[in-house]
């Protein structure tokens, strides 16, 4: 009578252990053997990339100066390609653009252009940015600093503004030292201005429809300039940029009839739907192989961006266009 018994312990003692065992590593051990492996990442390496310069500092500049706009160059040092897979800014305001595109191959000896553009007006005193570059299976990043110190008597609260859905957007102008002035005009004439009117605070309606009278309608980015009666201000710089963009999704194809069989008489409503379309024309802006489209009434397909916040910095291209 004791045997069973044995063997009833016996084959708990053994088989408890190893049903687990196939339940906690026959999983792993199947997709080990089952699934295809991809192959080892490539080690990394020193960065072959260099920036030219790595550091810049501009002094003190004010927003009456005009727009900061620095030149750059990107160069590959090494005897091998390079892939430049992505930047990042540390804040909107300070963003890359030029021959830069994500993902690109840069040769031995090979360089690249780019600017960076710097628009951080709302506060005064030193300031400091910077864009990390990466370079694919490199060790460490390579970062451009730019430093200058804000000393503008007339500023806006706003670095820089984007196009948005809305027909009009306030552009706030004051004065550092809460003195009044007046604001004479406003070049290209994109907001309506008082000439007469003495405040610290002046706040404008830039009307976007006028800006694509002035800029067309291709446009990605302006300049504004601002003239007021301040000696030490007579000229205030403000920039604007386009929309942004989102890829578009592509339209599905229209369904073909048998062959041998003709197309079936329509119901009447691709007539109703092109005569939609010609009632309500959608706009689309195309920069990169990116599209935006929009609707007369002003929707955007996207969320809106603010003017100042830590983000990817974008690039935007010189050769835009737009289809009608």
């Amino acid at each position: 009578m004791k045997r069973p018994r044995v063997r009833v312990i016996v084959a708990i003692v053994v088989g408890v252990p190893a049903v687990l065992a196939v339940v906690l590593f026959g999983q792993d051990w199947y997709t080990r053997w089952t699934k295809p492996q991809l192959p080892p990442a490539p080690p990394q390496h020193e960065p072959r990339l260099v920036l030219e310069p790595s550091s810049i500092d501009l002094g003190r500049r004010s927003q009456c100066d005009g727009l900061i706009r620095v030149r750059a160059k990107i160069r590959n040092a090494s005897n091998e390609p390079a892939i430049l897979d992505d930047w990042i800014g540390s804040c909107g305001c300070t963003v890359p653009f030029g021959e830069l595109r994500r993902g690109m191959t840069i040769a031995p000896g090979e360089s690249r252009e780019f600017e960076i553009a710097s628009d951080a007006w709302s506060g005064s005193g030193p300031k400091s940015f910077t864009v990390d570059f990466i370079e694919r299976w490199a060790r460490q990043r390579l970062t451009l600093t730019m430093k200058y110190i804000v000393e503008s008597p007339l500023y806006t609260t706003a670095s820089y503004l984007i196009r948005s859905a809305d027909p009009t957007t306030d552009l706030v102008v004051r004065s550092r030292d809460r003195q009044p002035f007046r604001i004479l005009s406003i070049e290209p004439p994109v907001a309506r201005v008082d000439p007469e009117q003495s405040a610290a605070e002046h706040t404008l309606k830039l009307d976007w429809s006028l800006v694509e009278q002035a800029l067309g309608p291709e446009w990605l980015e302006g300049e504004l300039r601002i003239r007021t009666d301040r000696d030490d201000c007579p000229e205030l710089h403000f920039r604007i940029q386009g929309p942004p963009v989102m890829p578009e999704a592509p339209a599905d194809p229209a369904p073909q009839p048998p062959p041998g069989r003709p197309a079936a008489p329509s119901s009447g409503s691709a007539t109703t739907s092109a005569s939609a379309a010609r009632a309500v024309p959608p706009h689309s802006w195309r920069s990169g192989g990116l599209r935006l489209r929009v609707a007369s009434s002003g929707s955007i397909g996207g969320s809106s961006r603010s003017a100042c916040f830590p983000l990817l910095a974008t690039f935007v291209s010189p050769t835009p266009a737009r289809d009608a």
